[in-house]
């Protein structure tokens, strides 16, 4: 009872009756349907009608020589020959039947999602029945009392999106099961003993089951657009990285700058280790800065240079946003020497 997400009150729901329509409820899809399907090794393919041999067919009410003539018959006719008669319609050589391959895989069903508890943890189980997921097919995000898990299985994506009924620790571990294809998120309750009667509240996104968006093309790149045209399996050559932007120069902004910024957006926030975030479609429970960049975000959030202090800056993004960091930069009072826009 200490492992049931609904506790002692649940379970007594069903004590001493037929708990079938109250468990399917909530977890219906709990069946042998979905419990075997990783049991599924392939269908059969019948190329022919399934027969008996025409010995160990029954025998009818004829005369006995009626029946030792067929019994003759049957033994001549299989004498020296492993290759059964073939009953019914002739098959045609080298026809294919229309049942499904054995070799075949079959589709995954959709993943589901469920949670369960102790007296110090929560655990959100999420059960995709691939077993060749592992942890970086699992992105999992959380902010406070929202968490975000994201499952990328095959050319699909899943996502579990919470907000929690009660406070948990900001620490969280994540375990994927090697064969199972289950994806555990443990959370340690910030009051431990407590019982939860709901995991919370579902957000924008939960459940949705859609195709992988893994790759994102800007019409005006120098790259993506080249790479979107290629066909899976195809092979490219690359280069060292070429550009203006060397480790020399690098080298010397460090040793004469005090303090370093990036100004990132996209894809340009990749080596970013410390983040300010600043969202531009920001909901109302955004705590954080929103808009785009502009003037007087810059003046709060950047390093400010004096005579001790001196900052080398980097920005990194879309082409629109890249310019408009370094227009921005020189609105500031910062020299062309004090930056670096990486422009394709």
């Amino acid at each position: 009872m200490e492992f049931h997400p609904g506790g002692e009150e649940e379970l007594m729901k069903g004590v001493g009756t037929d708990a079938t329509e109250l468990f399917n409820e909530v977890h219906k899809w709990v069946n042998f349907e979905t419990m075997l399907q990783k049991c599924l090794v392939g269908r059969l393919v019948e190329s022919r009608s399934f027969f008996l041999k025409p010995n160990f067919l029954p025998l009818g009410k004829g005369s006995k020589n009626s029946n030792k003539s067929d019994t003759r018959k049957n033994s001549s006719s299989s004498t020296n020959s492993l290759v059964p008669p073939t009953l019914g319609p002739p098959t045609i050589a080298g026809a294919r039947s229309p049942l499904v391959s054995p070799m075949t895989p079959s589709a995954l069903p959709n993943p589901k999602y469920d949670w369960f508890q102790t007296n110090t943890l929560i655990n959100i189980a999420i059960y995709t029945k691939w077993k060749h997921i592992n942890k970086e097919h699992v992105v999992v995000i959380k902010r406070g009392s929202v968490v975000k898990v994201v499952c990328y299985v095959q050319d699909m994506a899943y996502t579990v999106h919470l907000e929690l009924n009660k406070p948990v620790a900001e620490e969280f571990e994540l375990k994927t099961g090697s064969n199972s294809g289950k994806v555990d998120i443990l959370l340690k309750k910030e009051e431990s003993g407590v019982r939860w009667s709901i995991i919370g509240r579902t957000l924008e996104g939960h459940g949705d089951h859609v195709k992988s968006k893994d790759r994102k093309v800007y019409d005006d790149g120098a790259l993506t657009p080249a790479l979107d045209e290629l066909t899976v399996g195809s092979s490219i050559d690359v280069s060292v990285p070429e550009g203006t932007f060397y480790f020399d120069k690098l080298v010397a902004a460090t040793e004469t700058a005090t303090d370093t910024a990036l100004l990132g957006a996209g894809t340009g926030i990749t080596p970013m280790i410390r983040v300010t975030h600043v969202l531009s479609k920001a909901g109302d429970s955004w705590p954080g800065w929103k808009g785009h960049i502009r003037k007087d975000l810059l003046e709060k959030l950047l390093p400010v240079g004096n005579k001790e202090r001196s900052i080398y800056l980097c920005v990194c993004g879309p082409t629109q946003f890249t310019k408009l960091g370094v227009n921005l930069f020189k609105e500031l009072g910062y020299s062309s020497g004090d930056y670096h826009a990486f422009l394709g």
